[in-house]
């Protein structure tokens, strides 16, 4: 859990330190104040990556060099530091001493995030999900982190000597040390993957029934191609290897995965209705949720401006939920009244204006 946030510079926030409680925190306050930023702050913190797909300068706050996104972890005491510098490579320090890697911080504060761009899970391609798995495994497990990093880079390096062997023929030899890379990491992700929505489709499918009155979910992983062993997704490289050739770039493998989702018998990307695409990328980001407390601890909990995107049903339910969750829940909202009194009532509720945010 977080006890202390403390920011810098950091989008519309010049200072700000901010302590937390460990059960409902509600962020009221009108659009473009700064309540997402709040979210955006933790959750670079989990992660050590920003949101919404900018540059990590972008999250500077206008005219400055550097912006500073610090946090007390509980029980522990943990401290992370994280500074963003313009024409500088982004630093993490875990109790003063810097870490390797951003990825490193993952993991030190296990966090699920949901907004309204999460709807793209459901509605949007298959890269989407792509990533959506990738973040979640990455949190769960460093055997997956590392095995999907040395895939990003011998896929790079296949690619790259693709489209070289379209100008100046290279030797076929040069290619099979990063197949059989590409094989050994993608025969960890597929598996990993495999096992993952497994567990993540029975979490969600429990979420969805409650959400919806009923109404049934089904998630299903769908490889690009029936390989799982390593020796199988090498003969998969090979056998396309004179298509990838004249296309300049790797046409099989995970970084073409994709997980269906249907509801009701249908395919909901298709011809689910919003409300019920809503429901569906909430139900599958609280069994993230679940499935993180079940192998990690329990996880920080972000929703960001969920609410008014409901009906009152799926609001009544999700409301239920932040209630009776023991974890920590952050919950932003343009107004308290939102959430109902008995809620507000046990909640620790924050008014953000204007990039000032006061505790009521």
């Amino acid at each position: 859990m977080i006890r202390s946030l403390h920011l810098t510079d950091f989008r519309n926030y010049p200072s700000l330190s901010l302590e937390f409680s460990p059960g409902l925190s509600v962020v009221a306050g009108p659009n473009a104040q700064g309540k997402t930023n709040l979210l955006e702050a933790i959750y670079l913190i989990a992660s050590g990556r920003v949101l919404r797909g900018m540059r990590e300068v972008e999250a500077i706050r206008l005219g400055e060099d550097h912006a500073a996104v610090e946090a007390e972890l509980m029980p522990s005491g943990t401290h992370i530091r994280i500074l963003l510098k313009h024409g500088a490579r982004k630093r993490v320090m875990l109790n003063s001493v810097q870490l390797p890697r951003a990825s490193d911080v993952l993991g030190r504060l296990p966090t699920v995030l949901f907004s309204n761009e999460d709807l793209a899970i459901v509605r949007e391609d298959a890269s989407v999900r792509r990533k959506f798995l990738d973040e979640e495994l990455a949190q769960l497990s460093p055997r997956y982190l590392n095995a999907l990093a040395g895939y990003k880079r011998s896929l790079e390096q296949r690619n790259a000597l693709l489209r070289h062997n379209q100008e100046h023929e290279v030797d076929r030899e040069s290619f099979l040390i990063w197949e059989q890379q590409l094989s050994d990491f993608g025969s960890v992700l597929r598996l990993l993957r495999r096992d993952f929505m497994q567990s993540l489709g029975e979490k969600a499918s429990q979420n969805h029934e409650q959400f919806s009155s009923g109404e049934r979910l089904e998630i299903d992983f769908i490889p690009k191609e029936d390989a799982f062993e390593s020796e199988s997704l090498m003969q998969a490289y090979q056998k396309r290897f004179a298509l990838d050739t004249l296309r300049g770039t790797t046409s099989v493998g995970p970084h073409r995965d994709d997980f269906s989702v249907v509801i009701n018998g249908v395919d909901a990307r298709q011809f689910g209705s919003q409300g019920q695409q809503r429901t569906a990328a909430v139900a599958l980001k609280l069994a993230v949720a679940h499935l993180i407390q079940d192998s990690l601890e329990k996880p920080v909990i972000l929703l960001d401006d969920v609410l008014s995107e409901l009906d009152q049903q799926r609001r009544t339910q999700l409301l239920l939920w932040a209630r009776e969750s023991s974890s920590q829940t952050i919950l932003t909202c343009n107004e308290i009244d939102q959430v109902g009194p008995e809620l507000a009532a046990e909640a620790t509720v924050y008014r953000v204006q204007a990039g000032t945010v006061e505790r009521l």
